[in-house]
């Protein structure tokens, strides 16, 4: 991975992101074996494409699975904290309407 980085100009994970894109055809002997790239593909004219976007500044964006969630919470979701909030001004409220003794 190193070498196709260094031959094609590019960072490790560009090139990563290039095999998850299935630009650049790489095999895994087993998985989380190192990638192997022949040098020929690197080549390839759908690499060379992605390659001189990436050189541009005009990268494409990564393969993002179907599984993945979200970073933000659904707008009608309830933080904790927003809970415990709501409790104590509803413990005041009702505090606030009980008549207290007269000394």
């Amino acid at each position: 991975m190193q070498q196709a980085a260094a031959k094609l100009g590019v960072s490790e994970m560009v090139v990563r992101r290039l095999i998850a894109q299935k630009s650049l055809p790489a095999k895994q002997i087993v998985k989380f074996a190192p990638w192997m790239i022949e040098r020929s593909h690197l080549d390839l004219p759908s690499v060379r494409k992605e390659i001189r976007r990436v050189h541009e500044g005009r990268r494409t964006g990564w393969v993002v699975s179907e599984k993945q969630t979200g970073l933000f919470a659904e707008p009608n979701w309830i933080s904790p904290k927003n809970v415990a909030v709501k409790a104590a001004k509803a413990r005041w409220k009702r505090a606030a309407k009980t008549p207290r003794p007269t000394p």
